[in-house]
């Protein structure tokens, strides 16, 4: 008698072992096929992401351009009392704002292109007339 219920709970146990090696696999083949079907959107928004990224890099290097253009104008003896304001987007440099001579908007023109990382400045500064 204790030999057959040996037997059984045996049986059983190797029953409940099989059972769950097949379940283990039926998940592994779900998961595997769940990962397939979202692969595209996986890499989709690893290509987003980098975009992102991208983005950032480019937010990150403007603000940078714009806080090098600042600091060189305020060194620059005959500009740093006066308000410029400089904007940059994808490295085109904006300066605006009101200067007393042609010289000193001449001036902050040339320090705006010889900084690093500008492309290209727009010129938005205005001459005030003498009067």
């Amino acid at each position: 008698m204790k030999q057959i219920q040996l037997s059984l709970l045996t049986t059983a146990a190797v029953a409940v072992i099989l059972l769950a090696g097949c379940k283990d696999d039926i998940n592994s083949k779900q998961m595997s096929q769940a990962q397939k079907d979202e692969a595209p959107a996986t890499q989709q928004a690893t290509e987003d992401s980098k975009k992102t990224a991208d983005g950032t890099t480019v937010a990150v290097s403007d603000a940078a351009i714009t806080a090098k253009v600042k600091a060189a104008i305020f060194l620059e003896p005959a500009l740093k009392s006066l308000n410029i304001t400089v904007d940059t987007t994808g490295g085109i440099v904006t300066l605006s704002g009101t200067i007393d001579t042609p010289e000193k908007q001449e001036r902050a023109l040339q320090i705006a292109q010889n900084v690093d990382g500008v492309k290209t400045v727009n010129n938005q500064l205005s001459v005030k007339s003498a009067g």
